[in-house]
């Protein structure tokens, strides 16, 4: 969406904006046909930005001076450094217009500025248009998906920033995909930094392929598996043909 900015709510400015914003996303991602009032959505936000002297909201607003999008951010409870993202909606007639990656992209310099070192966020897992959207804003998932409180739907949680003992967590196949498919052997051998690159944005394309078409986790390791079987084929039919020669 071109002409879009994005600014720090004052003084509980742009706070109603944000709350039907919510109301009307988060029924459009439930397939709820009831939209939340004004009077249920609005505490919503209000819990957060009641929550410290620390907590803002950032809006997303276009050319015409609508808000199309939001953000409520608070301290982390176990983290004082660390912030946690509570709430990140987009108007629902804009979804897919890049309001929500405009919003990623000005979020970390207002965490940096505003004292944080990194920031935390959980997503449900059937969520995959939300998904792709932090992945590709350099979010990235720590320790496994868990039922959340009210719903009982698998969320799981992000983390951007510094790094904690986790972060890497269920990641090594991929590493050990981006570099077998970038030309590293698996029975020994040198990689080189040019390969393990490519390999890398292959791995990624085709993570955030699988994202967007709404592959499983679970699934999406397979793939991945799948991809690194056929880097260990070709490149055994490469040495028997350099041997044959």
């Amino acid at each position: 969406m071109a002409s879009l900015i994005v600014v720090e709510s004052a003084l509980g400015q742009f706070v109603d904006d944000a709350s039907q914003i919510w109301a009307e996303a988060t029924a459009k991602r439930d397939n709820d046909p009831e939209i939340a009032p004004l009077a249920l959505s609005r505490p919503v936000i209000d819990a957060v930005l009641g929550s410290s002297l620390r907590s803002k909201l950032l809006v997303a607003v276009d050319a015409t001076g609508q808000v199309v999008g939001f953000t409520a951010v608070e301290p982390s409870a176990s983290d004082r450094d660390a912030a946690e993202v509570r709430y990140l909606g987009v108007l629902a007639s804009v979804w897919g217009s890049g309001v929500a990656t405009a919003l990623l992209a000005a979020l970390p310099k207002w965490l940096s500025a505003a004292g944080f070192t990194s920031a935390v966020l959980s997503v449900y897992t059937d969520n995959q248009a939300a998904i792709a959207s932090y992945v590709h804003a350099g979010w990235v998932p720590i320790g496994d998906a868990t039922p959340h409180r009210g719903s009982g739907r698998l969320e799981q949680q992000y983390r951007l920033g510094s790094g904690a003992p986790s972060s890497g967590t269920g990641l090594e196949l991929n590493a050990i995909a981006a570099a077998v498919v970038g030309g590293t052997r698996l029975s020994g051998g040198v990689g080189t930094i040019p390969g393990t690159v490519l390999g890398s944005l292959i791995i990624t394309s085709v993570l955030s392929g699988l994202i967007l078409a709404g592959v499983e986790p679970n699934w999406q390791q397979v793939a991945i598996g799948i991809l690194i079987a056929g880097a260990v084929i070709f490149q055994g039919f490469g040495s028997s043909a350099r041997r044959s020669s």
